[in-house]
């Protein structure tokens, strides 16, 4: 029997599915995970505090913002593969600075450099996916692509907790390996010739709302607000409660599932939104999840255990799924330029992981370290009344059907 047929066939058939696209999502965000869990116990061993722990953080998206603002507009006029290469290889040379970074200003260089290529690699992979498809297809493509990423967020901090125990170096080595596995999976797929679905879709006849144009312009600046805000408190999750985690006693294996519960309760968010579009449009599914967005964050002031913080998570994290992937729907159906409109997704994110970052850290350390969470769930709830008040103003004009 002749091997070289079979072969051919199959590596034929990998590089003209899209689903391969996935795995190189899923590494970039196993990395990402461990780099989040890792780098504020790193700026800890460094003898920073919790301001510094922050001021990484806020350096880390504060770059990626820069990038988007950069690259942004200009996106959709350049090959994806070749800009997602560039951005895997300058990638893993931050990471591998990070490792051997000697003090914190190495490691501050290092974050910020990470942050800055960062914008070469998620708005070109987004827009390659999501391109060509709108209503059901997209719905689902776009969950798979939030599937993978979250799935990386659940592996990466578990890993990088249990690694970093054995020495500092070795979760970064870790990732490096899954960039690499990033690389050879972006250099074997074949490079966009278009923008044609994959195939029709069965369901798209019994699904009306394939671009809703009136109900869209009213939920896109909703979602925005509420992606940003949501982000915030990720940005307050991901680098402010290691330093709760710290003064509670809390090590790095047991952080690291906190950051599993997180980044679990987001996947398995993805996977249900994904399987039913019944939520589109539904103002109680959207508000309903920010307001327990903001209880979550509440919570957070009687925590005691990781497993407190877990369960806190757990819930967080669920609601912060929602918030996303509204305004990932939202905010590419009826579009043309997907590249575009995946960096602004993006912006709105780094934006609020900055400030939730950087200004949970400060407010830590100068003012007190739980005084942080009934403020984040303030702002959290200010925002969903603001949405409220849209949405009262675009019915006055014209009703909206299908949005209780």
């Amino acid at each position: 029997m002749k091997l070289e047929p079979i072969r051919t066939s199959i590596l034929l058939g990998w590089r003209q599915r899209l689903v391969s696209l996935y795995v190189p999502v899923f590494m970039q965000a196993v990395c990402a995970g461990i780099y989040t869990l890792v780098v504020p116990f790193e700026v800890h061993r460094l003898g920073g505090g919790a301001e510094a722990i922050g001021a990484a953080g806020a350096l880390w998206t504060g770059s990626y913002v820069a990038s988007l603002l950069i690259v942004g507009g200009r996106i959709d006029r350049f090959d994806p593969r070749l800009l997602v290469r560039i951005g895997l290889v300058w990638i893993t040379a931050a990471i591998a600075l990070t490792s051997v970074a000697p003090n914190l200003t190495v490691l501050f260089t290092a974050s910020a450099a990470y942050g800055l290529v960062t914008g070469l690699f998620w708005p070109p992979i987004m827009g390659w996916i999501s391109t060509g498809h709108e209503g059901l297809s997209l719905n689902r493509r776009l969950s798979l692509f939030n599937v993978s990423w979250s799935s990386g967020m659940v592996i990466g901090p578990l890993v990088g907790g249990v690694l970093y125990k054995v020495a500092p170096w070795v979760p970064f080595g870790f990732a490096i390996g899954c960039l690499v596995i990033a690389m050879i999976v972006v250099n074997v797929i074949r490079s966009p010739e278009g923008s044609q679905p994959l195939g029709p879709d069965a369901e798209a006849a019994d699904y009306a709302e394939d671009v809703d144009a009136v109900r869209n312009a009213v939920f896109k600046p909703m979602a925005r607000i509420s992606h940003f805000l949501s982000y915030a408190a990720m940005g307050m999750f991901r680098y402010q409660l290691p330093s709760l985690a710290i003064a509670l006693g809390i090590t790095t294996d047991l952080f690291g599932r906190v950051g599993m519960a997180l980044s679990g309760a987001l996947a398995l968010s993805f996977c249900l939104l994904g399987r039913t579009h019944r939520w589109h449009y539904r103002l109680g599914v959207f508000l309903g999840a920010q307001i327990a967005l903001a209880g979550s964050c509440l919570a957070l002031l009687i925590v005691s255990t990781w497993w407190h913080m877990a369960l806190v998570m757990i819930v967080g994290g669920a609601c912060v799924g929602v918030t996303y992937s509204s305004n990932l729907f939202y905010g590419v159906s009826g579009g043309t330029q997907r590249g575009r409109s995946m960096a602004i997704h993006e912006f709105i994110l780094s934006v609020g992981i900055v400030i939730g970052s950087f200004g949970s850290g400060w407010i830590t350390e100068h003012v007190s370290l739980r005084i942080v969470y009934p403020l984040c769930a303030g702002l959290v709830a200010l925002g969903a009344l603001a949405q409220v008040g849209i949405l009262l103003a675009k019915r006055a004009r014209r009703p909206l059907a299908g949005s209780a």
